[in-house]
């Protein structure tokens, strides 16, 4: 019902809009179709981990993770679909340039990443109680339990080191590596 409210509002500030002012309109349709993507997020996120209802739960984990699993999801899909409109968007309207869509992609990259940090953070202690499970202190599930996320934060420290240029595998212009 609210989704079709929005879809109602959003379509008749686009008749409003649509009159003449072309880079209004794309810009408005753009971050209203950023929302629509982030609520159909929501609802798959919803559907799988009904945070406010265990009994339709497809998984079995407790209402406080499910919840804390449910909004760093959000979160995360906000940014890299915002960031990725917004990085369109200077396409579209055709003020793009290197500079500005690298400076885009690296605040919507970087708040993806501390948001996945702070998931990783937060849910550390839940996730080495799943993992060591009957474990022996000292032994090697337990060390790898109790020492997971250093390794999550670590894997990817330096992701671009051996760029050379011109056969870099990552995309990078000659000297950006």
């Amino acid at each position: 019902m609210t989704l079709g409210v929005f879809f109602a509002a959003a379509f008749g500030i686009y008749l409003l809009v649509e009159q003449g002012n072309e880079p209004a309109r794309i810009t408005i349709l753009t971050y209203v179709k950023a929302f629509v993507l982030v609520r159909v997020v929501a609802v798959v996120a919803g559907f799988v981990l009904a945070p406010g209802t265990p009994s339709l739960r497809l998984f079995e984990i407790p209402t406080h993770a499910a919840r804390g699993i449910y909004w760093w999801v959000l979160a995360a899909a906000a940014v890299v679909i915002v960031g990725i409109t917004t990085r369109g968007l200077t396409g579209a309207l055709g003020s793009s340039s290197f500079t500005a869509e690298r400076l885009l992609d690296f605040i919507s990259g970087g708040l993806f990443i501390l948001i996945l940090i702070g998931a990783v953070w937060r849910g550390r202690v839940s996730i080495a109680a799943l993992t060591q499970g009957e474990a022996v202190l000292g032994s090697l599930r337990a060390v790898v339990a109790n020492t997971w996320h250093i390794a999550a934060w670590c894997r990817d420290r330096k992701p671009f080191a051996n760029c050379d240029g011109a056969d870099c595998k990552h995309g990078h212009m000659p000297g950006h590596g």
